[in-house]
């Protein structure tokens, strides 16, 4: 199961090993992923829907559960264990470095709104060209 633009699902399958059998599904209902996962060992999720019992029911052959970032609250431990399936999961850094760096800017410029405001005012309304949507229609 995954989000990504199919851009980058033929980026990942061109890096899967020859002779593995890989299918994506995007915003797949339970039935076809049931179906989907009764002849896997494996599965690779990007947190799309709650991973329980049922649906481990449905996958006899499957052996192990990886998922694509630090969430895993939507699958059923209790139940992989009982199915003897292994779950992982493997954390995106990147985006959560990104969110945090861009929050911190933000309070940085928080910091200095005020100082802004009063640079803005004095210098007042001569200090560069008035744009309005006339200036713009043009």
């Amino acid at each position: 199961m995954i989000e990504r633009y199919e851009r980058h699902q033929r980026d990942v399958l061109s890096k899967a090993p020859d002779g593995l059998n890989v299918a994506m599904l995007r915003e797949t209902d339970r039935e076809t992923l049931a179906a989907a996962l009764a002849e896997d060992d494996y599965l690779i999720s990007e947190r799309r829907g709650t991973v329980n019992a049922s649906l481990m029911d449905a996958a006899p052959d499957l052996k192990l559960i990886l998922r694509l970032d630090g969430m895993s609250h939507d699958l059923d431990l209790a139940a992989a264990r009982e199915h003897g399936v292994i779950v992982c999961r493997r954390s995106q850094e990147g985006p959560i470095r990104v969110a945090e760096f861009v929050v911190l800017q933000m309070l940085a410029l928080l910091r200095r709104v005020m100082e802004c405001r009063e640079v803005a005012l004095e210098a007042g309304d001569d200090w560069a060209e008035r744009r309005t949507t006339e200036t713009y229609d043009r």
